[in-house]
């Protein structure tokens, strides 16, 4: 890291139900980070949406380093302005799950995390991307969740969620488990599969303690795909949690896993299937996903 100036983009709300004050968290984090003869400006967010500028205009201005400070759908957001270019991105993790943040091993304390900053050591990673609708695209860090899941993170409830953080996504999970589920198609590598329930890996972290791409490598150019098997109702997929938790998606062997750069996904009938990309619900299907190597540098640990 040779231009010692950085860019931390926060947001105030991100981990509410912890109670802490993130403008004074971060403010302490830039003192620390001027101590290490890195001087960095604060950029809080104002509204969803508002990281994605933010980091263009950080990107634009020549700063030398972005760092964000949030939960995975901040840095999403982050991830929007700075894919395909040259600034690393630095994380200071401050949201409910920090999943990318637990699988790059990212330190949580301030110092120890000011450190990493200082010492840049910097990591190429894949990133992936997803096209749907009328030519919108969309890139993400972990994975995108097809059906279950995805209809799991539209239930969620925002109150609930401020109040008890990941538990809001296991009370929607638990009101999942008693619907109907959707089906819809899978393509990849020349081959269809069909299902109600699907993840795109592209890290092997997924969030509360599940695992359901577990070979998914952030520095591999493929994906692993995880296609569960075709069922009528959200119950019949507590077994394949449980081996989640265990970190065993497919013990009880009816679970497809795939390596793939490329993937098609479709509505198997006129009802809507939903996905959804790091944790942040996207859209309806149709969808086109893809794996983008070398996309993006972040620093990591030593």
């Amino acid at each position: 890291m040779t231009d010692r100036t950085a860019v931390v983009i926060f947001n105030p709300r991100s981990g509410a139900h912890r109670k802490r004050d993130r403008t004074a968290e971060v403010t302490e984090y830039a003192r620390l980070l001027a101590a290490r003869g890195i001087r960095a400006e604060l950029a809080p967010t104002t509204a969803p949406g508002a990281a994605t500028d933010l980091a263009r205009q950080a990107v634009a201005s020549g700063v030398g380093l972005v760092i964000g400070n949030g939960g995975d759908g901040t840095l999403n957001e982050i991830l929007q302005g700075m894919v395909g270019t040259t600034v690393p991105l630095a994380i200071l993790p401050g949201g409910t799950a920090n999943v990318l943040a637990h699988d790059l091993k990212i330190p949580t304390d301030l110092a120890a995390n000011a450190d990493m900053v200082a010492a840049g050591i910097e990591r190429r990673i894949t990133i992936g991307r997803v096209e749907y609708g009328a030519g919108i695209t969309r890139y993400f860090f972990l994975m995108a969740g097809i059906g279950l899941d995805a209809t799991m993170v539209r239930n969620v409830r925002a109150n609930l969620k401020k109040k008890i953080g990941e538990g809001a996504y296991l009370v929607a999970g638990i009101e999942q488990l008693v619907g109907r589920t959707t089906p819809f198609t899978v393509e990849a590598n020349g081959q269809t599969y069909e299902s109600c329930f699907a993840v795109i890996g592209n890290s092997h972290g997924y969030g509360g303690g599940f695992s359901l791409t577990p070979k998914a490598d952030i520095s591999s150019p493929t994906f692993e795909v995880s296609v569960f098997p075709k069922n009528h109702f959200g119950i019949e997929y507590a077994p394949h949690a449980l081996a989640a938790l265990l970190g065993k998606p497919n013990l009880l062997g009816d679970v497809v896993t795939i390596q793939a750069t490329s993937v098609n996904v479709r509505p198997a009938a006129t009802e809507d299937v939903w996905a959804q990309v790091d944790g942040e619900l996207l859209d309806k299907l149709p969808m086109h996903f893809e794996a983008l190597p070398n996309a993006l540098t972040v620093i990591v640990p030593s």
